[in-house]
């Protein structure tokens, strides 16, 4: 079942606003669960936690970057 996780959007940005926002997918092999993890505007790291779990993860953009959009957490 896919799930958004999105932080507690503390600057009160719109729909709109959200879905400019860069996203990864992230397949939590813990658990087999897929999730899109929005990064925080101004961050170059993307936080995320599985859903079921909980385990953390930490995804850092290298300086140029990656076109990758799906990656596996074991």
């Amino acid at each position: 079942m896919p799930l958004d996780v999105y932080d507690d959007n503390p600057e009160g940005r719109s729909a709109a606003e959200d879905n400019q926002r860069p996203y990864i997918g992230i397949l939590f092999e813990c658990c087999g669960v897929y999730a899109r993890v929005y990064r925080r505007i101004g961050e170059r790291v993307y936080h995320a936690r599985c859903p079921r779990c909980l385990r953390a993860v930490h995804v850092h953009v290298a300086p140029h970057g990656t076109s990758d959009r799906l990656f596996r957490a074991h």
